[in-house]
C-alpha cells in the first residue's frame, strides 16, 4: 500500500484533477501526501546577456514567490478539511525533476495531470509522459476525479507488469470490475503468406497457440 504519495502540480486545471485524485486516495490508503511544484530551470550560463539575465531572475523570483503562496494556500485548505499535507518545491526540467523528487522523497506513488497549462495540444502531456518514463515508482496520470469502477489492466505477462493488478485493486473502488488484456503483437497489416511462418494457415496456428498460452497465463495472474 502506498505510504507516501507525491502529487505534482503546476496549478492548472489538469493539475487540479490530479490533486483531487490524491486527496481522495491518501486517506483511504493511509498515505502521507506531498504536494510538489517544479519551477522552470534557470538558463544556461552565457545564454542571456547580463541585462536579460537580471530581468529573468526578477521574473523567476516573482514566479517562485507566487508558487510558494499557492502551495501554502493549498496546504491550508486541505488542513481545514482534516488532511495534513507537506509541500515541496524544486527547480529544473519538469519531468526529470518530478521523478528525481519522488526518489528523494521516497514516494510510492506519483500522481500527475494528463497535461499541463501549456500542453493542451497533446493527447498526453510531455511532462506526464516523461514522469512515467523516468520515475522509479508507480505513476498515476489522472484525467479526472471520481472513483475507478471499470479498470482495464494491460499486461505483457512479465515481471515488470506483475504489480499492476494488486496496485489497481488498491486504487479502485470497492465495487470495481477488472479486465486484463494481453496483446500478441504483429507489426504487419496482413499475415505472411510465406517466409519464417510458412503459409497463412501456419501463421494462424502460431497466433492461436500464443493466444492460448496468454489465456492460461492471464488466468493464473487473475
Amino acid at each position: 500500500m502506498p505510504a507516501r504519495i507525491v502529487v505534482a502540480t503546476d496549478f492548472s486545471d489538469a493539475a487540479k484533477h490530479a490533486l483531487d485524485r490524491a486527496v481522495e486516495l491518501a486517506p483511504r490508503l493511509e498515505a502521507e501526501l506531498v504536494v510538489l511544484h517544479v519551477a522552470g530551470a534557470p538558463p544556461q550560463r552565457g545564454a542571456l546577456s547580463s541585462d536579460r539575465l537580471e530581468a529573468f531572475e526578477r521574473l523567476r523570483a516573482a514566479q517562485v514567490g507566487w508558487a510558494t503562496g499557492r502551495l501554502l494556500k493549498t496546504a491550508s485548505e486541505l488542513d481545514a478539511k482534516g488532511l495534513a499535507v507537506k509541500t515541496a518545491m524544486r527547480q529544473g526540467p519538469a519531468a526529470q525533476t518530478i521523478a528525481d523528487a519522488a526518489d528523494e522523497l521516497d514516494a510510492d506513488l506519483v500522481i500527475t495531470g494528463a497535461r499541463g497549462s501549456s500542453e493542451g495540444v497533446f493527447k498526453l502531456g510531455s511532462v506526464a509522459e516523461g514522469v512515467t518514463r523516468h520515475a522509479d515508482c508507480s505513476v498515476l496520470v489522472s484525467r479526472d476525479a471520481g472513483p475507478f469502477r471499470k479498470v482495464l489492466i494491460a499486461t505483457d505477462l512479465g515481471k515488470a507488469s506483475a504489480s499492476a493488478l494488486p496496485l489497481a485493486r488498491k486504487l479502485a473502488a470497492a465495487d470495481a470490475s477488472f479486465d486484463m488484456i494481453h496483446v500478441v503483437a504483429w507489426q504487419e497489416e496482413e499475415a505472411p503468406t510465406s517466409g519464417a511462418f510458412g503459409s497463412t494457415s501456419d501463421f494462424a496456428a502460431v497466433i492461436e497457440a500464443e493466444r492460448k498460452d496468454a489465456d492460461a497465463d492471464l488466468a493464473r495472474v487473475a
